[in-house]
């Protein structure tokens, strides 16, 4: 990475090795190297690696420049893009907490409108639909899908629960 110039994702990387994300440029660099580790290395094809909106909820809540937030998540879009993911985005957005509440957060917006401004339709992104999804989120996932340039999948949240229930998975 210095080699290349790219000062910011050394240190990133430096950071890492020894120490958790202290950021959120960190914390998306740290779900690219996982992903890295898993698919190349360990050769299993990851269908998701959690909801990234909660993952980075955290570190967005550190951040005080919301611009540079946006844009971060944009290019962070276009990177697993790039990466061509088995899964086509490993993540997923929404869904609820153990009590069955609904978990759209700020970080949900935010990842959503920069899904939606990149225009990837090979680049799926998974929602997980709850009846008590706030309408305004339910009705920007709609419109992503009208403009024609995303893919969506929707995921029962309360479905997915009650399957991984059965396997076990409490």
């Amino acid at each position: 990475a210095e080699k290349a110039e790219k000062f910011r994702m050394a240190e990133g990387i430096r950071n890492l090795a020894v120490n958790p994300p202290k950021n959120l440029f960190e914390c998306f660099q740290m779900t690219l190297v996982f992903y890295g580790f898993q698919q190349f290395f360990d050769a299993t094809d990851i269908r998701t690696m959690g909801r990234l909106d909660q993952l980075a909820l955290p570190f967005y809540e550190k951040e005080s420049d919301l611009q540079y937030v946006k844009e971060l998540v944009y290019q962070y879009i276009l990177e697993i893009d790039a990466i061509q993911a088995a899964a086509n985005m490993p993540f997923a957005l929404a869904g609820t907490d153990g009590n069955g509440v609904s978990q759209v957060n700020a970080m949900s917006y935010i990842l959503l409108e920069a899904y939606a401004a990149t225009k990837l339709p090979d680049t799926k992104l998974h929602i997980l639909w709850t009846p008590d999804m706030p309408e305004d989120f339910l009705t920007l996932c709609m419109q992503c899908i009208r403009d024609g340039g995303n893919s969506l999948v929707f995921i029962n949240n309360e479905k997915m629960v009650d399957g991984l229930i059965k396997l076990g998975l409490e």
